[in-house]
């Protein structure tokens, strides 16, 4: 697993690099956090934020602040600094909580990543109408769910045609 980060500043790109990590749990995210804010510091940057995803890993590696915890970021640079959830992340997690208290969306959503399903497991047969690549639904990944329906949308012409010819009776 390669941990990739890339600091900018205002007047352009300041630094890049990547860190490879065995895996990918807190202890090994804050070490390779560390690494890379020590490699900062030879530069002369001062990391006062980091902009992650909700990823428990690393929420509890940015966020681990104990100076007596020797996995934490804190015990190995002796300073700490902001976790930011990313915004696009933050958001599929609103938009799933609002999705939750509405049963029509919810049954919407539910029939676009049913019918992305079915086609994913059909998909030679899709192959022959539309030579596209078909979207996979991830509940993890924040755009996925609008990319699936829009899939649909742009295709529906297609859909139907399998939907009615590879899927009766079952739909």
């Amino acid at each position: 697993h390669t941990y990739a980060y890339i600091l900018v500043e205002p007047t352009g790109l300041r630094l890049a690099g990547f860190q490879n990590i065995e895996n990918q749990n807190s202890e090994s995210i804050a070490q390779a956090t560390a690494e890379i804010i020590k490699e900062c510091k030879k530069h002369h940057i001062t990391i006062s934020a980091i902009v992650s995803d909700n990823a428990a890993n690393l929420k509890h590696a940015l966020t681990n602040n104990d100076p007596h915890d020797q996995n934490s970021i804190k015990s190995m640079i002796g300073e700490s600094f902001f976790r930011i959830a990313c915004a696009a992340h933050t958001s599929q997690l609103c938009i799933r909580d609002l999705i939750q208290d509405l049963p029509f969306l919810q049954e919407y959503l539910s029939q676009v990543i049913e019918i992305i399903q079915y086609i994913n497991r059909v998909d030679k047969e899709f192959k022959k109408y539309c030579p596209l690549k078909i979207p996979n639904f991830m509940t993890s990944r924040w755009n996925t769910l609008s990319t699936c329906a829009r899939f649909i949308l742009d295709h529906r012409d297609i859909v139907n045609k399998i939907l009615q010819s590879v899927a009766l009776p079952e739909y």
